[in-house]
């Protein structure tokens, strides 16, 4: 039966990420095109797509909406951003609909300082962590599933002044990090290491506390959870690309029993899927950015029945469904 026509459809929802716009012309890169300019097409393509679902609620955007990187260099960063901001806005979606994840490219164009003051910070818009200029938050989908995002680059060289401790801090991770990867002999930890970069990141141990107590109270309120973030958490959903301290969030999410359904990230443009030894589903978006225009595989539909939540994948084999 087609999605919009099951009477146990409770609420919808979709997924995108990396669209990574600049108004500069396509480059190669890592051996695939990036079509700067024409991603705004492919988001205009889900927008427009969106506007026909049932029950459709809001769009969860994974990060990257310019390529703070290359609009930095030629200076048009911020008519970049508001383009893309007013897509959503002239495909019939306000702003307040859209619900944020920073990128590296986000900080690779704005100190936290800023961007904790714009519209890109959802954890200000819904009114949560107002004393700290990250972006972590949760969502309540329904009753029974709640969507968290986490901020991935709290611990990083992006976003903060050079000055700053954390930067500092996260300077010599990585400068430390190299010279064992330079030194390693063993694959697996060589592989390991290579996430150390400067496009990466880690979370605080305060947003772990505050993790640890959203899943907590999920698990004692009957509430499945939807985990989202930047950065894949799984080296099989990605190559180099994970969050610093993966290995710390993974260990929350497996200390409970079916809890949580889905880790959800971007950032590999390339996307992948896993499943874990938990059975929970790591879907890496393949990134608007990379997604040739007009081949319509570059978002994804989430579809929550009473019975069960299905991931409906532009890119087929990477569609999947979950009872709960």
């Amino acid at each position: 039966m087609p999605q919009d026509c099951d009477p146990s459809l409770v609420a919808c929802f979709g997924i995108l990420a990396d669209v990574q716009y600049a108004d500069v012309d396509d480059v190669v890169k890592y051996g695939r095109c990036r079509y700067y300019r024409g991603s705004i097409q492919n988001l205009q393509q889900a927008l427009q797509h969106w506007q026909n679902e049932p029950k459709f609620s809001f769009i969860l955007q994974l990060g990257d909406l310019i390529d703070g990187f290359r609009t930095q260099n030629a200076n048009i960063t911020d008519e970049c951003l508001e383009k893309v901001l007013n897509t959503f806005v002239n495909n019939g979606f306000p702003l307040h609909q859209v619900l944020n994840i920073w990128g590296n490219h986000e900080l690779f164009a704005f100190k936290r300082s800023t961007i904790a003051h714009s519209v890109l910070n959802t954890s200000r818009m819904l009114k949560q962590n107002l004393d700290k200029p990250s972006n972590f938050y949760f969502f309540d989908v329904t009753d029974r599933l709640r969507l968290i995002c986490l901020d991935e680059y709290e611990h990083s060289v992006l976003g903060y002044h050079e000055q700053e401790a954390i930067f500092v801090e996260s300077n010599k991770l990585i400068n430390d990090k190299l010279l064992l990867r330079l030194e390693a002999t063993d694959d697996a930890h060589k592989k390991y290491l290579e996430r150390f970069k400067n496009w990466n990141g880690g979370v605080s141990d305060d947003q772990l506390g505050w993790l640890s107590k959203q899943l907590e109270y999920c698990n004692n309120s009957n509430k499945k959870v939807l985990l989202a973030g930047h950065i894949p958490l799984r080296a099989e959903t990605s190559d180099s690309c994970a969050v610093w301290n993966s290995e710390s969030i993974l260990d929350l999410i497996w200390s409970y029993d079916n809890l949580v359904v889905a880790y959800l990230a971007g950032h590999y443009h390339a996307g992948g899927y896993f499943l874990d030894k938990k059975n929970i589903h790591h879907l890496t978006l393949n990134g608007m950015l990379e997604s040739p225009v007009d081949s319509n595989n570059a978002f994804v539909t989430v579809y929550i029945y009473n019975d069960r939540i299905f991931f409906k994948n532009q890119i087929e084999e990477r569609s999947f469904s979950v009872s709960y």
